[in-house]
């Protein structure tokens, strides 16, 4: 699968809130992931309808991306777009040589 991970996605995933509820949010890395450029209405962690503006996935390795983490979008597909993750999981069927792979949706 990794060979359809050709878009880098810059993620610094929230690692908690300060005082004022702000993300605090983790140096940022570079993700090699697969991007669909398609709205979505998701439904957050909390209940809250939201509507995204991307999907990202990548290997099904990749440590947990929480919600609230901030991602940029490369230039070439949103000129360099900032979002934040408003759902995300493994897609695993656990049938033998079916892909698994991790999403998360971009808001």
């Amino acid at each position: 699968m990794a060979r359809f991970y050709t878009w880098p996605l810059i993620v610094e995933r929230k690692t908690g809130t300060d005082q004022r509820g702000n993300a605090v949010l983790a140096p940022p890395v570079t993700i090699k992931a697969k991007i669909r450029m398609v709205s979505e209405v998701v439904t957050t962690t909390d209940g809250k309808e939201v509507t995204t503006v991307a999907t990202a996935s990548m290997s099904a390795d990749t440590p947990v991306i929480p919600t609230g983490s901030r991602v940029t979008l490369p230039e070439e597909l949103s000129s360099a777009r900032k979002g934040h993750v408003a759902a995300e999981g493994l897609h695993d069927l656990r049938i033998p040589r079916t892909p698994r792979f991790y999403q998360i949706q971009i808001a």
